[in-house]
């Protein structure tokens, strides 16, 4: 666990759905599908890398309630996609953040098995208490390691 002070704000375009974890645990949640739709489909240009943002948003409430799940790149400029209808913008704001990192590599459920884990760690153990505001997830690809996908979850905390 590592928090961190992000300054500015990051602007991403991507896809969206409306979820719950109860419904993603026992298998009839929406985000493979997603998932899915987003490496068949979702194309852009001009993005700023090839990380992919996983962001949980608009929370009910905690992790027991509904929240918006959203697949995309970050971009320099959103302005291009604010007037359409198929691709969402969203914006991750200034904050701290408590930066959970799994093991080394990616496997299929080494973001599950880490949701896990920060879902049982208490305040003190995050550095701080959850906002549940925006929380994300970044996939990046480890160049030092033959492109071996990697991902750190980040977690906002009260100030």
């Amino acid at each position: 666990m590592n928090v961190i002070e992000m300054k500015t704000p990051k602007f991403l375009v991507g896809i969206e759905t409306r979820t719950q974890n109860s419904l993603e645990i026992k298998g009839e949640g929406k985000i493979p599908a997603l998932w899915n739709q987003f490496f068949n489909f979702f194309k852009i240009d001009k993005k700023i890398s090839s990380d992919i943002y996983a962001i949980y948003s608009n929370y009910e409430s905690d992790e027991n309630g509904q929240y918006d799940y959203f697949i995309g790149y970050e971009i320099a400029n959103p302005d291009k996609y604010l007037n359409g209808d198929s691709y969402v913008v969203k914006q991750i704001e200034v904050g701290t953040y408590s930066v959970i990192s799994p093991i080394n590599k990616i496997s299929e459920n080494v973001a599950y098995s880490t949701w896990q884990k920060i879902w049982r760690m208490n305040a003190k153990q995050l550095g701080g208490e959850r906002l549940f505001h925006t929380d994300f997830e970044v996939y990046t690809n480890d160049k030092k390691n033959g492109q071996q996908s990697l991902v750190n979850i980040y977690l906002s905390l009260k100030k």
